[in-house]
């Protein structure tokens, strides 16, 4: 089945199923079996931006987007058959508002993130909420950046990136446990794109950098060890 999509994000289940989420005039969410057969697609007609995708351990998946007509950003759990488990509902108040970021721990719980700008109140808050599996709240906690992407690693530390490649790890419990802000490669704007996390508990990233101090528009790439040390970092 062919979806159309302006913005959309994959992930792929331990039985090696891949799920797609689109957004754009209505948002998508849909499963493919390891021959790309369509299994299932379900639609909504909201028109909605930046759609992010988390598949837990038991083959559910979580559906993050910001739905343009109210305002607001969504959460939603499906089972393996396309069935709505349950929703979660963040209000909004600008169109500025960061679409939301997911991630799922080992252990079924789901971290969500996003961005809240009221230009009318001149306010600007980011936040991080923590639920299990049912749905329910665990802890939610205001934080100092815009998140722009998020992972999990196996012992449920939570990481977002932002802008000015801004890099910051929670503990399960969302304690602070560090954060690294390397701003100082000349570019005029410069945010994370892409986090993953190896076996390990190594961190790579992936940051866009713009900017005429930067010649062109630049891709760069770093590794970062658990304790938050840079190893190395390549731009291209």
């Amino acid at each position: 089945q062919q979806l159309e999509c302006r913005e959309g994000d994959i992930a792929i289940d331990d039985t090696g199923n891949v799920w797609v989420g689109c957004s754009g005039s209505e948002y998508w969410t849909a499963k493919y079996d390891t021959k790309g057969k369509n299994k299932w697609a379900v639609n909504h007609s909201s028109w909605t931006r930046g759609t992010d995708i988390a598949v837990d351990n038991a083959g559910n998946a979580y559906v993050a987007v910001f739905l343009e007509n109210d305002w607001s950003s969504k959460l939603t759990k499906y089972n393996s058959k396309g069935i709505v488990i349950w929703e979660k509902d963040f209000s909004s108040h600008y169109y500025e508002t960061t679409p939301p970021q997911v991630a799922v721990d080992s252990r079924g719980n789901v971290l969500v993130a996003w961005r809240d700008l009221d230009l009318g109140n001149n306010t600007d808050h980011s936040f991080l909420h923590k639920y299990n599996h049912k749905g329910e709240i665990v802890w939610q906690k205001e934080i100092s950046q815009n998140p722009l992407d998020m992972a999990v690693d196996q012992s449920g530390n939570i990481y977002l990136g932002g802008a000015d490649i801004r890099l910051t790890k929670y503990s399960a419990e969302g304690q602070l446990v560090w954060e690294k802000i390397h701003n100082e490669l000349s570019s005029d704007k410069e945010w994370i794109e892409a986090l993953s996390i190896d076996d390990n508990g190594n961190v790579y990233v992936g940051a866009n950098l713009t900017g005429s101090d930067c010649g062109q528009d630049s891709i760069w790439f770093a590794k970062y060890d658990g304790t938050g040390k840079r190893e190395w970092a390549v731009a291209y």
